[in-house]
């Protein structure tokens, strides 16, 4: 079926898919996610958008885009209904065989219907379909890759609601349905609700995931963890998580798909993932926090502590509690990353070679190469993140911390602060194009600091060579590489979409100095995107034709000897 083809606007009141958007008070991310659904490649869908009585500019973009295509279609409710009730509204309008949700902040890539779609109209029994999708913070510009269950049609009911059961990910649903199936799954007025209606849809027919990333979801505020803990806040999250646990369980329990057996291990394989998914609630380990807190602060009965060490036992997590308050370890989270980065930069150094960490920042990266043996030269020249380097590495011999900046000469700058503290930039251009992108929108750049610079060739006159350089500053990157007047062994440049002219000139200038290979990986992935390095020509080519125009990253090159 030829989708591609113009129609007219009687012809989308009857399309293959409804995409309902609720949105309140979408601010300056609303246009973006409208653009990002009418340039996808298929174009049978009709755009609902519920404005849950905004007070912002949303009314008034909303009616602008259904003016100029016929596919969107503008609802405003009279008074705020609440969100549960206007994701309901967006579905209830539906007359489509297929129907997905679409939240205001988030971005498709250009194929995203097209691919996720295919598995719903190959197989009937297929009730959902989704993708491997990304974390997108706005705020600070970084990405954090998050698999989805790996979930397949061709896999028993079973199978996949196993899968589900030890990864709940409630971006799912934000996938593709089957209409009829999805209008018989249960709205629940929970946390994480959204979780319980991909089980449900599980029980019903099959579930789809497509290995690609092309979904991104966005962030637009910074995620606060929890520092302290109370008995109300103990007793908060109890009552937060039990309706999802009650209801994930009825559904995996009585929902006839497998045998009686195979139910009940999966009921407590449920309870397991509960615990450890509360157990690392907001990027800490806060059960464990809640251990030293009966353990030292409260007059608890013994029975009450003894429930949270038994469900501690039986998930195997009382050693790692016992270690983690004594304080021998970080968090399992944070060492699952570290690990991650550790694995993937050790290609660059051997033991006790230089690195140089160029746009230090808070020191992030510094610590990945410590690790690894490796002797630092940390260059940050914003005083708020020196400090920070000044308290974490100012005793380590192993590090040098520089506070200035890089550049062409040796002069003085003007450094533009963001009112975030951590960013900063010395380029005028990148930050007018990211404020243009609405990246960094909620923030003032109003802060002005003059800064000494330095070059690259006269570190290397004073500390040697590096065998790895960092370069992240933010749109600087190119003036960075001009005080570098011959090739060093490997280097990466942080590349945004808003600036892919800047890089490509650092691509065109390390060529220039020497023989180079290139590779790239996207936002945090620690993940190279070519299985074998290509030449310059080819980085760029691939750069100038990134399928999803919001994707961030580092490219590498390797000199080649």
């Amino acid at each position: 079926m030829d989708t591609s083809r113009t129609k007219t606007n009687k012809e989308y009141e009857t399309p293959i898919l409804t995409i309902g958007l609720p949105v309140y008070n979408g601010g300056a991310y609303l246009a973006g996610a409208i653009d990002s659904l009418l340039n996808q490649d298929f174009k049978d869908f009709l755009l609902i958008i519920s404005d849950n009585a905004s007070s912002d500019g949303t009314e008034e973009l909303c009616r602008d885009y259904a003016s100029r295509d016929s596919r969107v279609k503008y609802y405003r409710q009279e008074k705020n209904i609440g969100a549960l009730a206007n994701f309901e509204y967006v579905l209830s309008k539906a007359k489509s065989d297929y129907f997905m949700w679409a939240a205001h902040d988030d971005r498709w890539a250009p194929a995203f219907i097209t691919k996720v779609l295919q598995p719903l109209q190959k197989d009937s029994s297929v009730v959902l379909s989704c993708s491997n999708y990304e974390r997108v913070n706005y705020i600070t510009g970084k990405r954090l890759l998050r698999p989805t269950p790996p979930v397949k049609g061709s896999k028993s009911r079973l199978e996949n609601i196993s899968l589900l059961v030890r990864q709940p990910t409630p971006s799912m649903i934000y996938g593709i349905f089957r209409t009829s199936v999805l209008k018989k799954i249960t709205f629940g007025k929970y946390d994480f609700s959204d979780i319980v209606m991909v089980l449900e849809a599980a029980t019903m027919g099959g579930i789809h995931r497509n290995d690609e990333i092309l979904y991104y979801v966005g962030v637009t505020a910074a995620q606060r963890p929890v520092k302290s803990f109370s008995k109300k806040h103990l007793f908060g999250l109890n009552y937060r998580y039990f309706p999802f646990w009650y209801n994930s369980m009825k559904i995996i329990f009585f929902r006839n798909y497998a045998s009686f057996t195979s139910r009940c291990k999966l009921v407590w394989l449920l309870n397991k993932t509960i615990i450890n998914t509360i157990a690392s609630y907001e990027k800490e380990l806060f059960l464990f926090k809640i251990l030293k807190q009966l353990n030292f602060r409260w007059k608890v009965t013994k029975m009450i502590k003894n429930i949270v060490v038994k469900a501690l036992k039986f998930t195997n997590l009382y050693e790692p509690v016992k270690s983690i308050i004594s304080g021998r370890r970080s968090p399992s989270e944070k060492d699952s990353v570290q690990h991650k980065m550790i694995s993937f930069y050790s290609q660059f150094v051997a033991n006790n070679k230089l690195f140089y960490d160029i746009g230090a920042n808070v020191g992030n990266r510094t610590e990945i190469f410590l690790k690894l043996g490796i002797k630092v030269v940390a260059i940050e020249p914003q005083d708020n993140c020196f400090r920070v380097l000044s308290e974490k590495y100012g005793s380590n011999h192993n590090v040098v911390l520089i506070n200035k900046a890089l550049g062409e000469k040796n002069e003085e700058k003007e450094m533009l602060v963001c009112s975030a503290h951590q960013l900063s930039t010395l380029s005028v251009d990148w930050l007018e194009k990211v404020k243009t992108s609405g990246r960094f929108s909620e923030h003032e750049w109003e802060e002005r600091v003059k800064v000494h610079t330095t070059t690259l060739d006269d570190l290397i006159d004073e500390f040697g060579e590096p065998d790895f350089c960092k370069i992240d500053v933010e749109g600087f990157e190119f003036q960075v590489l001009k005080g570098l007047s011959y090739p060093i062994k490997s280097i990466s440049i942080e590349f945004t979409p808003e600036y892919i002219e800047s890089t490509i000139k650092c691509i065109n200038y390390l060529s220039g100095l020497g023989s180079y290979s290139f590779n790239y990986s996207v936002g945090e992935s620690m993940v190279f995107s070519f299985d074998s390095w290509v030449n310059a020509d080819q980085m760029i080519d691939n750069l100038n034709n990134l399928p999803d125009k919001t994707i961030f990253g580092d490219v590498y090159a390797s000199r080649i000897d």
